[in-house]
């Protein structure tokens, strides 16, 4: 068996090989799919149980945790939930690491070991006088909108 080094010391920290970091993402890999094999076992049972890690930012955090907490803990109340409020991030960083089970985010995130699934869409509005040239537009381009009229 050959051997290849996995990390290289530098003075204030330990950084992994190119190699090493091969084997750091293999390993995650392998560790999400134990998880998922473990969701797999788990949903052939009648009910869920255990522990469900929630990372959500604090902008979506108090209109969309109250309404699905109500209903997730009356559909699953033997579950015990973790709801932490953190920046985007970290709660990718989080992602990846198995720290937690899913995050409720802003996107497109454009982070390839993430499934992003899109729960709704905002439309973003312009409240405008009815003496702004924005007033009665239908819809306005951002590029067009001049900053120091805002």
């Amino acid at each position: 068996m050959e051997y290849a080094p996995i990390r290289q010391d530098q003075e204030a920290y330990i950084e992994p090989t190119e190699f090493g970091k091969r084997i750091v993402q293999k390993a995650r890999q392998v560790l999400r799919e134990i998880h998922q094999l473990k969701d797999i076992i788990k949903s052939d049972k009648e009910t869920m149980d255990g522990e469900f890690r929630i990372g959500v930012i604090p902008t979506l955090a108090p209109y969309v945790m109250p309404r699905f907490l109500k209903l997730f803990t009356g559909r699953h109340p033997e579950v015990r939930l973790v709801v932490e409020e953190l920046q985007t991030m970290e709660i990718i960083d989080r992602l990846k690491g198995d720290q937690l089970d899913i995050g409720l985010l802003v996107t497109p995130l454009d982070e390839p070991e993430i499934r992003e699934i899109s729960l709704f869409n905002e439309s973003f509005m312009i409240y405008a006088s009815n003496l702004h040239p924005l007033y009665g537009q239908e819809s306005v381009d951002p590029e067009k909108i001049p900053d120091e009229d805002l």
